[in-house]
C-alpha cells in the first residue's frame, strides 16, 4: 500500500469539493428509514458515503440491498485501513441468489469488489488490518475471510458470538461469547482459543482493540456502562464507570472508540456527553454534545474523533483530540435521514499497529502545515522507507529507519520547530510502531 499522501490533499481545508480518496477519509452508512426501531420495513434505500476530513463527499453509492438491519447494535461494517476497503454485512431482498445474509466489499473508489452469501444469519464483522480480509461472527461461528472473499476457516463455539474485534498488534481476534455467554475470549488467527476471561459480576458486551499492548477494552453490563481494560493476556488492568455521565442518573455508554496512536479511549454517554480517557483511565476531558453519541470512530491522525448525531438528520461532528469542535455539518442527500434514530453509522477503521505509519504521516503533515516543506518531507520519507521495509519483512532495516525518524523528531523539538506536546505525540506513535515490530526502544 502506498502511504505517502500529498500535503495539499490532506490539508485542503479551503477546498469546496473533495479530491480523490485519501486515508484521512471516513465512511457513513445508513438508509432512508426514519425512527424505525427494529422494523425492517422502514430500513430501505441503504446508502454508503465516503467523505473527506472536511466533510466533503468523495462519492456515494446506493447499496444493492433490500434493507440493512440493526447496524447500530451489531457491528456489521468495518474499514480495513491497510487495504483501504470497506466490508459490510447486509440483509438482501428475498430474490437474491445464494441467501439473504451476505458480506460486501467496496474498494476505496466505491467499486463493489465482491458479494458473498457467507453465512446463514446476520453477521458482526471486524476488518483485519494486520493479515488482510476480515473476521465475521454469526450465530455460534467465528469465520475468518481473506481479502478475496474466500473463507479460510470456521470455528464453531458452544455459545453465540455476539461481538468480534481484531487485535491490531497480531491479527488475532477478541470475541464476546463463544466459549461462554458474556465472557471475552482471544482467538488466534488460525482459529484456536488463546484465553477466556469471565468478568463476573459484569457481563461483556463489546470489545475494542488496544494498540499499545495488544490488550482490549471491554464494555460491560446493560447499556455497557462499565468499561474494563485488559492486557494482552486477559488480565484486568482497571475498571471505570460513571464516565462521562454518572450512573445510575445517566451513565449509559455509547460510541466507544480507541485512538490509534496513543491508545486513549473515547466514550459517549447519555444524556449528550462525550469524553476521553487516557490508557491509564485518567479523564482527559468531558464535553457536552448535541446527540447521545451512539456511533463514532477515531481519526487516523490520532487527533480526535468523528461522531454521528441526530441533531440535524445525518449530522456529523468532527472533534479534535482536546475535545474542541472542528466542525459540525449535515452530510448526504436531502432524502437521507440516516436511519436508526436519524443517525448513520460512521467508520474510519483501526490501523494495524505496525501499519500506524500512515497515521503518523497524517499527524506529521498536520503538524507541519506551517513548517518548511523540507522538514515534513524528510520525516515522511524516513517513515515511508520503514513501511516499505516492513512490507518486505526487513525488520532490522525498518527499526533503523524508525530510529532515524525518532532522532529527527528529537532534533525538531530541540530546535523549537515543533512543540513539546507535538513531539510527545509523534514519539508515542513511533514507540508504538517500534514496539510492535518489535525493535529495541
Amino acid at each position: 500500500m502506498k502511504t505517502h499522501l500529498s500535503l495539499a490533499l490532506l490539508l485542503g481545508m479551503a477546498s469546496l469539493n473533495a479530491g480523490p480518496p485519501a486515508l484521512s477519509d471516513f465512511y457513513l452508512a445508513g438508509h432512508d428509514g426514519h425512527s424505525c426501531y427494529h422494523s425492517p420495513t422502514c430500513y430501505d434505500n441503504p446508502l454508503l458515503i465516503r467523505a473527506d476530513q472536511d466533510g466533503n463527499i468523495v462519492w456515494q453509492r446506493s447499496l444493492p440491498v433490500g434493507y440493512w438491519l440493526d447496524r447500530g447494535y451489531i457491528r456489521n461494517a468495518d474499514r480495513n485501513v491497510t487495504e483501504d476497503s470497506l466490508y459490510l454485512s447486509t440483509v438482501f431482498d428475498e430474490s437474491k441468489i445464494g441467501g439473504l445474509h451476505r458480506i460486501l466489499k467496496y474498494s476505496k473508489d466505491g467499486v463493489l469488489e465482491w458479494d458473498r452469501p457467507i453465512a446463514a444469519a446476520q453477521m458482526a464483522v471486524s476488518a483485519n488490518a494486520v493479515l488482510g480480509g476480515l473476521y465475521a461472527a454469526q450465530g455460534s461461528e467465528l469465520i475468518r475471510i481473506d481479502a478475496a472473499g474466500t473463507v479460510l476457516w470456521r470455528q464453531t463455539f458452544a455459545y453465540p458470538v455476539a461481538w468480534v474485534t481484531t487485535d491490531v498488534t497480531s491479527g488475532d481476534a477478541h470475541i464476546v461469547g463463544g466459549v461462554q455467554s458474556g465472557t471475552v475470549t482471544k482467538v488466534s488467527a488460525s482459529g484456536s482459543v488463546i484465553w477466556t476471561r469471565n468478568l463476573a459480576p459484569h457481563t461483556a458486551a463489546q470489545t475494542m482493540s488496544n494498540p499499545l499492548d495488544g490488550g482490549v477494552y471491554v464494555g460491560c453490563d446493560e447499556y455497557t456502562h462499565y468499561t474494563a481494560r485488559l492486557d494482552r493476556d486477559g488480565n484486568v488492568i482497571w475498571w471505570m464507570t460513571g464516565f462521562p455521565v454518572a450512573w445510575p442518573s445517566g451513565g449509559t455508554a455509547y460510541g466507544r472508540v480507541v485512538e490509534p496512536v496513543t491508545g486513549a479511549l473515547y466514550i459517549g454517554g447519555w444524556p449528550n456527553r462525550y469524553g476521553k480517557l487516557s490508557a491509564t483511565a485518567t479523564p482527559l476531558w468531558n464535553i457536552e454534545t448535541l446527540t447521545y453519541n451512539a456511533y463514532a470512530d477515531a481519526r487516523l491522525d490520532g487527533n480526535g474523533v468523528y461522531i454521528s448525531g441526530n441533531f440535524s438528520y445525518a449530522g456529523i461532528a468532527k472533534h479534535n483530540g482536546d475535545g474542541s469542535l472542528a466542525w459540525r455539518k449535515w452530510i448526504g442527500p436531502a432524502s437521507w435521514n440516516g436511519g436508526f434514530y436519524d443517525m448513520p453509522a460512521v467508520y474510519v477503521g483501526a490501523p494495524a499497529a505496525a501499519a500506524t505509519i500512515p497515521s503518523l504521516i497524517l499527524t506529521i503533515q498536520t503538524i507541519g502545515a506551517g513548517l518548511p516543506a523540507g522538514s515534513v518531507t524528510s520525516l515522511v520519507t524516513k517513515l515511508e522507507a520503514a513501511q516499505q521495509s516492513l512490507q518486505r519483512g526487513q525488520t532490522n532495516a525498518a527499526c533503523g529507519q524508525l530510529g532515524a525518524a525518532q532522532n529527527e523528531v528529537d532534533a525538531m523539538k530541540r530546535s523549537g520547530r515543533i512543540s513539546a506536546a507535538q513531539a510527545n505525540t509523534l514519539t508515542t506513535g513511533l514507540t508504538q510502531v517500534r514496539t510492535a515490530v518489535p525493535c529495541r526502544v
